[in-house]
């Protein structure tokens, strides 16, 4: 049984060992399955056998952080360096100096840092000669962490150098980890901001075809539009003959259909233009009283032809701060559907009035039309939405009016309270700051 070992050069002891501490390899190895725990790697590198066997008895109870220790034998640099290829995880190394060659300690430790790059591993070098290899000049000149002569290293000693190396060891493990992690969230945020560029290419790519868009419908359909209400205006009047009532009949339905086409085609811009954030407001001080009976005589022919009656209760004395274009264009919207949902016979009205709210208005367009159900409001606020697609058929429009009034009353920083039901009829309420 090994009770101590002397250093070669003084005789020093360097720990003392009890019979009863000894604990072999292959039952610490079973210790460590047992608890399903992964040991720490420690690389003993010396050519005394003796080293090797008290160094495990003195650390055979070791643990850190719940886990033992897995021995590494090694006797030569060269089957240090095998044992560093096969074990690349290894903690700590308990490095001899003085084996084959003088220096062969810290000729491994510039290997382990320089050509295998391992920069995690904690080099422990310890020695029984140290005149070969002086603390000081070792320190400064290789990449170790610590140096020991053996006649230090007790068995208290050898925990506390053993602990600290670890705690070393599991930072920079912890740290590198922190570094992978955010090098793959640096990526991702790469990859991340790669994408957004091409979404905002493919935005822009987007905008420019609105924007040709915009410009086909301003010129191509407008001018014919234009050309064909002026060549109706000519025929109504009768300047190439007269016409019989047949043909008058027929110019006046070409006239309002093409009146019809080009208001559609105005809410259509207007809608591009508020999504695309280039329309805006011209605000100015207006009584709205003229306004709302100017909405309301836009759109009486239509609703004369269904028998609908509109009512009114308008306060003339109010002033207010608004674009009055986008007003009455809000108001048209609200009426028109009105009166396109409502049946023959019915009727419609609006009431404007200050509202309970300091400095609002209220602008409430209502029907005793068809109704929807209230689940159907916001589809309703979509574009080219109605709340029963069968209705498209039946009643004109692609379901933009509703949308645009909408947004036009968000421009103002205002808001639409809807209110509705099937069968009774709806009410529409603009609440516009004054």
């Amino acid at each position: 049984m090994v009770k101590s070992i002397l250093n070669q050069s003084s005789d020093t002891e360097i720990f003392s060992l009890d019979e009863d501490l000894i604990l072999y390899d292959d039952e610490e190895i079973a210790d460590n399955k047992t608890k399903n725990v992964a040991p720490w790697k420690v690389l003993i590198v010396d050519d005394d056998h003796e080293v090797h066997a008290v160094t495990r008895l003195a650390l055979r109870r070791f643990r850190f952080q719940e886990q033992s220790i897995e021995f590494i034998s090694a006797y030569s640099t060269v089957e240090a360096m095998q044992a560093m290829k096969v074990h690349p995880n290894v903690a700590v190394t308990l490095l001899d100096i003085v084996m084959e060659e003088k220096d062969s300690g810290l000729k491994l430790a510039q290997w382990i840092r320089n050509d295998l790059d391992n920069k995690f591993i904690r080099i422990i070098l310890r020695t029984g000669q140290p005149g070969e290899a002086p603390e000081e000049a070792v320190i400064l000149n290789y990449a170790i962490n610590d140096y020991k002569t053996k006649s230090e290293l007790t068995r208290q000693k050898l925990f506390t150098t053993l602990t600290t190396a670890l705690r070393s060891y599991c930072d920079l493990v912890a740290i590198d980890n922190q570094r992978q992690e955010l090098q793959k969230l640096y990526a991702d945020l790469g990859e991340s901001h790669r994408q957004l560029q091409v979404a905002k290419e493919k935005e822009a790519q987007a905008n420019r075809v609105k924007t040709d868009f915009l410009r086909i419908m301003n010129h191509e359909l407008r001018t014919p539009l234009n050309a064909i209400i002026g060549l109706s205006d000519v025929l109504s009047e009768e300047v190439y003959g007269s016409l019989n009532e047949g043909q008058s009949r027929t110019v006046s339905t070409l006239k309002q259909s093409a009146y019809n086409l080009l208001n559609l085609i105005k809410d259509i811009l207007d809608f591009v233009n508020i999504e695309s954030e280039i329309l805006e407001l011209k605000p100015q001080q207006v009584n709205p009283a003229k306004v709302c009976y100017e909405a309301a005589q836009l759109v009486k022919q239509a609703a004369d032809k269904k028998n609908i009656q509109i009512g009114l209760d308008i306060d003339d004395s109010i002033i207010m701060t608004v674009d009055p274009v986008r007003l009455k264009h809000i108001l048209i919207n609200l009426l028109d559907n009105a009166v396109k949902f409502t049946p023959s016979g019915g009727q419609i009205g609006m009431k404007m009035a200050k509202s309970a709210q300091e400095k609002k208005v209220n602008f409430t367009v209502w029907d005793t039309g068809i109704g929807f159900d209230m689940a159907d409001v916001d589809a309703l606020l979509k574009p080219f939405v109605q709340a029963d697609s069968s209705n498209t058929r039946y009643y004109e429009g692609i379901g933009i009016g509703l949308t645009l009034a909408d947004r036009l009353v968000k421009l103002h920083k205002g808001e639409i309270i809807i209110k509705s039901e099937q069968g009774q009829g709806s009410q529409f309420t603009i609440v516009l700051p004054q």
